[in-house]
């Protein structure tokens, strides 16, 4: 069985997550909140720079979203995992600190034509051994000509490891 406390390295791969998101207002998005569904596929597991690989969507309800549903396709790493910590004190459960960088193609059902990218970093994401909370996520979107579109933040977003 797989531990926070020892190392993260596992047989699980796969993880689903439920997220919740907001941007700001760009050709893409709208002032209001998302939610987010993704998988991700860890095929390499090490202590530090693992590679993982995220597919999903981002729903809106708003009638405003020039976009009410946008897919997502990215890559990502996770740079360092922090086992011995400061704050092991601060849960009553043990967890690692695991942060995750990652940049995802968003692609519209419908609205927007033009290729954006998103950019977001994972700093405070917590390791309980069977998945990730993540809090406070802050993004940026880019398009097609590498200019800066908006930004967003997560707020938050937990996922669990799956067989």
């Amino acid at each position: 069985m797989l531990t926070a406390a020892g190392p993260r390295v596992s047989d699980w791969q796969f993880s689903l997550a439920l997220s919740q998101e907001g941007f700001s207002a760009s050709e893409l998005f709208c002032d209001q909140s998302y939610i987010g569904l993704s998988a991700s596929w860890e095929p390499i597991q090490r202590e530090r720079i693992d590679p993982r690989i995220t597919a999903g969507f981002l729903y809106s309800g708003s009638a405003a979203a020039p976009s009410a549903l946008v897919g997502h396709l990215g890559i990502g790493i996770e740079p360092v995992c922090w086992s011995a910590h400061s704050f092991s004190s601060f849960l009553r459960r043990p967890f690692q600190i695991i942060p995750l960088i990652e940049c995802d193609l968003l692609l519209p059902f419908s609205g927007s034509e033009d290729l954006t990218y998103r950019i977001h970093i994972a700093p405070l994401r917590l390791f309980f051994g069977y998945g990730y909370v993540s809090l406070l996520e802050p993004m940026v979107l880019i398009d097609s000509d590498r200019s800066l579109t908006g930004w967003g933040v997560c707020l938050f977003s937990f996922s669990n490891y799956v067989r």
